[in-house]
């Protein structure tokens, strides 16, 4: 709103991937190589860590999958050699599981209303992937984005997936079987994220 100040504002001291609301109405965060609790009073408590070097990698996009469990995948920001993978953070036991490797800049994941099938942009390389949550190490193709960098995605309550590409000023829109229905331009030049609300295309 313009002219408001934020109630709150929470300053870290390492790179912020993204931040949700998990069941119980926590405000749970991706920053650095780690998980954080971000607190009230504007503190933040580290949950977990994937135990990877901050200086060569970080935390870049996740969501909260039907179990309650936190996907996220992480990347290399140093400019060495690709390198990232896709983990999953379990709040009941604290550990976080490496549950794919060999994408390099994995983005999403999103949660399809089945609650199995998982799609997880592969931006690098053009293409989104479907895998399911009983079984992440086995992937098939969802759509491919030949030359371009599908980023983070959205699930709309019809099951269409929107997805940004980045550097493409343009939002994509796919049926569950992955047929593209029609991309709808955005004035900004690398959308990352998308979030549907009200009347829908």
């Amino acid at each position: 709103f313009p002219g408001r100040s934020p109630s709150l504002t929470h300053s870290l001291d390492r790179p912020l991937g993204f931040a949700e609301e998990d069941r119980t109405g926590r405000l749970i965060a991706a920053a650095g190589t780690g998980v954080v609790e971000l607190l009230p009073d504007g503190g933040a408590v580290q949950l977990a860590d994937t135990g990877l070097d901050p200086e060569r990698y970080r935390i870049n996009d996740g969501a909260f999958a039907p179990d309650g469990s936190l996907w996220f995948g992480t990347m290399v920001h140093d400019g060495s050699e690709p390198d990232g993978a896709v983990w999953r953070w379990d709040p009941e036991s604290g550990g976080v599981v490496r549950l794919r490797s060999g994408i390099p800049i994995p983005n999403g994941p999103v949660f399809m209303p089945d609650g199995r099938s998982v799609l997880i942009s592969d931006t690098d390389r053009g293409r989104i992937l479907r895998t399911t949550t009983a079984d992440p190490g086995s992937v098939e193709e969802f759509a491919r984005v030949p030359g371009e960098n599908p980023d983070g995605m959205h699930v709309d309550p019809d099951g269409r997936i929107w997805s940004a590409v980045w550097g493409a000023s343009r939002l994509d829109v796919y049926s569950e079987d992955g047929e593209r229905l029609t991309s709808v331009p955005v004035p900004v030049r690398q959308p990352t994220s998308v979030l549907v609300t009200g009347e829908l295309v």
